[in-house]
């Protein structure tokens, strides 16, 4: 019968964690993903402060299914008949983040304002 033996050395420094390139890259990355949120969540911050401090009322809102055949225009009519077309287009661009080449697509959700 084999006798096994395990010895067990006291470490005299502490346990410390080695990065890789790669992984200093992916903790700088988050840091400065991090960072980024933070600047963006203060901005936004600001912003509503300053639109709230001007007195500017928050726009009322809806949300419209895009149907086959449907454009950002004929969408715009729809919901404000009474408003210049072009206006009403730049503010749904504008609440859906869509560029000015954004095509849409039957059964899309857009917010649309409530006039």
């Amino acid at each position: 019968m084999a006798t096994m033996t395990y010895h067990t050395f006291p470490s005299d420094r502490a346990a410390s964690v080695r990065l890789t390139a790669r992984g200093r890259f992916v903790v700088r990355a988050a840091a400065v993903l991090v960072s980024a949120l933070a600047v963006t969540w203060a901005g936004s911050l600001v912003i509503n402060t300053v639109v709230a401090a001007n007195g500017a009322a928050p726009i009322s809102t809806a949300i419209v299914v895009v149907q086959a055949g449907d454009s950002l225009w004929s969408v715009a009519v729809e919901v404000a008949p009474d408003v210049d077309p072009r206006e009403t287009v730049d503010v749904i661009r504008s609440l859906n983040q869509l560029g000015p080449d954004s095509l849409l697509q039957p059964g899309q959700t857009l917010i649309v304002p409530q006039l």
